[in-house]
């Protein structure tokens, strides 16, 4: 028997490490120092404080000064290499954060889940506030990795592949910048759970109508895809990304059904479908423009088409460079990063999975993938959420912006680990007398390696050494 498609011995060691791997981090990460965490607790300690529906931010002057109050008894402003702001500061506005004043712009819904649990432990008790909070968001983490379980066994289905599948769960749970902020109280972590959930339902309704006896359940898989999409912009405004993706992936979904009944029914199907996505979400944004992302399509900090027009290269470069090295692992406000060696392996790795993603189209192409590799509209969707993605990142924190972070990528990690995967298995024509595994086997060992040195090299001596 099976668990999550994948051995039971395997998966669920698999599952322990990650689990104390997030433990660990909960615990040894500092209060105070995941990213923007005074401001994201103190959005969800507002909201436990209002009544629980509709959500909404509560009401809590002396909150801030408690939040001041704490960070300075934990030396957070050594950490985020700032200044300590005066005695007299007691509000967040004023105490020199790397976030800002606060994060109360995002729709109080985003931090109804870390709410609920918060508002049974008392308001005097802020450090269990916070690592209540944190351990949700490690639950959610942990729910992420099991919905990537049955993502990897929808599209790597065959006994071959289970090598594949525990890299791609590795990566993803492993990843030094995510683990960080799988250990904070986040709520990006809700995002990163609604996304891969959408990622899920759209590969689930493509096998349903490809297989083409399973129709019905392909509806509720795509119907449950549109409610879903619908929550998530409810909850979060950056979750506007999914209407472009819902839509776009329609025809990945619907192709073989349409490839059967012909030209006709296929085109008609796909406008119905993609009117009903557009109305949808219209109305959506009709009635509650300010949680949807109106003010975010409008905002003047976003970027505009002639700004990057007028960047040169070295912006550019530089640009490519901090999202890159934010990407892997950024703690203290950007302070401490990955060690050039560090950094200079995976800039070299990441070249070769990007070769290596030619050579998977190439296999595929030629029909040489022996069951391990993933087929080419598993590599288009989630391309296509990795660009919506990158988009997004480009246009709302791009060049003209100070400070872009990396780890707003992280939204695209499941499709990120997915086309890793691929430009590894991309090189097994190398390979000719084994199974063509050995590039996975190897960064499986580095992922391991790499989240060992995050602990003993950078977590421990920075917090408790320095």
């Amino acid at each position: 028997m099976t668990l999550l498609r994948m051995p039971i011995s395997t998966s669920w060691l698999i599952l322990a490490l990650i689990f104390v791997k997030g433990i660990l981090f909960v615990l040894l990460l500092p209060p105070w120092q995941g990213p923007d965490e005074p401001t994201r607790f103190e959005a969800a300690a507002l909201v436990s404080e209002s009544p629980f529906w509709p959500p909404a931010y509560g009401q809590d002057p002396a909150l801030q000064g408690r939040i001041v109050s704490s960070m300075r008894q934990f030396q957070a402003w050594k950490f985020y290499d700032r200044k300590e702001p005066p005695p007299s500061v007691s509000t967040l506005s004023e105490a020199n954060l790397p976030s800002g004043a606060s994060i109360l712009y995002e729709p109080a819904a985003a931090y109804l889940p870390f709410s609920v649990l918060i508002r049974w432990i008392p308001s005097e008790n802020l450090l269990g506030r916070l690592y209540a909070g944190r351990f949700l968001s490690l639950l959610m983490h942990m729910a992420c990795v099991i919905l990537l379980y049955q993502l990897a066994g929808a599209m790597l289905p065959s006994r071959s592949s289970e090598i594949p599948r525990h890299l791609l769960v590795l990566f993803y749970g492993l990843h030094p910048q995510l683990s960080f902020l799988a250990a904070s109280l986040h709520a990006d972590n809700l995002g990163f759970l609604l996304s891969l959930g959408a990622l899920l339902l759209v590969v689930r309704a493509a096998l349903c109508f490809r297989d083409g006896s399973r129709t019905a359940a392909g509806w509720v898989f795509l119907l449950t895809l549109l409610a879903l999409a619908g929550i998530s912009l409810y909850l979060l405004r950056k979750m506007i990304v999914l209407l472009p993706f819902v839509s776009l992936s329609v025809p990945l979904i619907f192709w073989p059904r349409w490839k059967r009944q012909g030209t006709m029914e296929a085109v008609s199907g796909f406008l119905l479908l993609f009117l009903a996505v557009i109305v949808s979400a219209a109305l959506l944004l009709y009635h509650y423009p300010e949680l949807l992302g109106w003010r975010l399509l409008s905002n003047p900090h976003l970027a505009k088409v002639e700004e990057f027009a007028h960047l040169d290269w070295q912006v550019w470069a530089r640009y490519g460079l901090i999202l890159f090295t934010t990407f892997w692992m950024a703690l203290g406000s950007l302070v401490y990063k990955l060690s050039p060696g560090w950094l200079s392996f995976l800039a070299l790795s990441l070249g070769v999975v990007f070769l290596g993603c030619f050579g998977a189209v190439w296999n595929f192409l030629r029909r040489k993938t022996n069951g391990q590799a993933f087929a080419i509209p598993c590599l288009w969707l989630h391309g296509l959420w990795f660009f919506w993605i990158f988009l997004s990142v480009l246009i709302a924190y791009g060049p003209h912006r100070p400070n872009p972070e990396g780890r707003y990528l992280l939204s695209a990690m499941p499709s990120i680990a997915v086309l890793w995967l691929s430009g590894l298995s991309g090189w097994q024509w190398l390979e000719r007398n084994s199974d063509g595994l050995f590039g996975v086997r190897f960064w499986a060992a580095v992922s391991l390696l790499l989240c060992w040195s995050v602990f003993f090299q950078y977590l421990i001596p920075i917090f408790y050494l320095s």
